[in-house]
């Protein structure tokens, strides 16, 4: 049963479960164990709950395993309620919670936002004997932050977990610092992650620059860039495709093409995502011919775009009314890719433009048969072209089968006006 439920195959390990039961071989509080975190992973906290009731039926004692298993399972089910009652029954059956329960608990209070009983928890792990470990802090950080307590809360509780000489890892220390909205705090975080003789990597130097990026502050952001490598951490991959975009979408398009040279240098090798980044930039400013330069330039050393990057040239050719180019790049691309789904919207609004309403239902037909159900954004770039053209006929059945939650286009006798347009 256990390797069924680790590769994800609850059903099976059910059935091994049932087949037990059949050969009159007694499942024991392990075999019940293994079964009911299956469940709960499988988000089928009743059925694991069922599988806790049949167990005591059967005499056998619940430990603390299968409690702390339970919980976990009401807290991420969001019935935080309920997991507090299981463990008052830990309480009353005299079963010792573990540090396992009150990380399970406090997580469940800080996904519901109930940042004054989370509090009050902590303290009840303390008394209890537990001091709270990175990971419980990184479960409070994450609540905090989410929170309208937000940052100040989260700094009080990032000192009071020094101070008690908690060790916060760089795990912990980047939840702390992505949620950080104020850049200044961040720098601080680093400040004392490092007087706190705890190394800042690159995880949390990315954090910061990234939030200079979205701030469109390149010029603080290459400071740090400089900062993280004087402190003996080397830019990743990462780093320098969040400089690359930050730099693309202010349309400082020399300075990406130094990133990607600076990079190389370096011995970081651009991938999809720093070229992608390029691409979409150049594309959103109607630069698609230094677009297609990019994508030569990446095929020509090894990186092969990916349905994403077609879709953006397509996206920019359009957008210039520049569909033959549009075209060439789709015939590109079905040569070893097929389309997702943001192509097929694109391509049906592109012939809906122009009018040719034909063609826009062999790509919402095309798009059926590749396996892609079609959202309300797509359906609805149909039906209003087919509007636009006076077809209001045919523009009514769409939106009528959508309503009716049927996305069986391609058998429904309705549509055939649509073909024969």
């Amino acid at each position: 049963m256990q390797p069924a439920v680790k590769l994800g195959d609850v059903k099976r390990a059910a059935d091994l479960f049932e087949t037990m039961k059949r050969r009159r071989v007694n499942p024991n509080v392990f075999v019940y164990n293994v079964l009911i975190s299956g469940l709960c992973k499988e988000k089928g906290v009743r059925n694991a709950e069922e599988v806790f009731d049949e167990m005591c039926m059967r005499n056998l004692v619940p430990n603390k395993v299968t409690h702390n298993t339970l919980i976990d399972g009401y807290c991420k089910a969001g019935e935080v309620d309920t997991a507090f009652d299981l463990r008052e029954k830990m309480k009353k059956d005299k079963v010792e919670p573990s540090i396992i329960t009150f990380n399970s608990l406090l997580s469940g209070l800080c996904n519901a936002w109930r940042m004054e009983e989370t509090r009050r928890m902590l303290k009840e792990m303390e008394v209890n004997g537990f001091m709270p470990d990175g990971f419980t802090y990184s479960i409070i950080f994450y609540g905090l932050l989410k929170s309208n307590d937000r940052a100040v809360a989260a700094m009080e509780l990032y000192r009071e977990a020094i101070k008690k000489g908690v060790r916060i890892n760089n795990y912990t220390g980047s939840i702390l610092f992505n949620g950080l909205c104020d850049v200044d705090r961040a720098i601080l975080t680093i400040e004392r992650m490092e007087s706190g003789r705890l190394k800042p990597n690159s995880i949390t130097f990315n954090s910061l620059i990234d939030k200079f990026c979205e701030m469109q502050k390149m010029g603080a952001a290459e400071e740090w860039v400089k900062k993280m490598t004087e402190k003996g951490v080397m830019p990743s991959l990462e780093t320098y495709n969040t400089l690359i975009d930050g730099c693309g979408g202010l349309c400082v398009f020399h300075r990406c093409f130094q990133i990607l040279e600076e990079m190389e240098n370096n011995g970081v090798k651009p991938n999809v995502i720093s070229y992608g980044s390029l691409i979409n930039c150049l594309c959103m400013d109607r630069k698609i011919l230094e677009a297609e330069i990019v994508l030569e330039n990446m095929v020509g050393r090894g990186v092969f775009p990916d349905a994403n990057i077609y879709t953006m040239l397509i996206d920019g050719s359009c957008t210039m009314g520049m569909l033959d180019e549009a075209f060439r790049f789709l015939d590109e691309m079905l040569k070893r890719l097929i389309p997702n789904a943001d192509t097929y919207s694109l391509l049906i609004k592109g012939h809906c433009d122009l009018k040719d309403f034909n063609g826009a239902y062999v790509w919402f037909r095309k798009m059926l048969e590749n396996g892609f159900t079609p959202n309300v954004c797509i359906c609805n770039e149909l039906s209003t072209g087919l509007r636009q053209g006076g077809r209001l006929q045919e523009a009514q059945i769409i939106p009528k089968m959508i309503a009716d939650g049927d996305n069986d286009l391609n058998t429904n006798e309705e549509l055939s006006a649509v073909v024969n347009m």
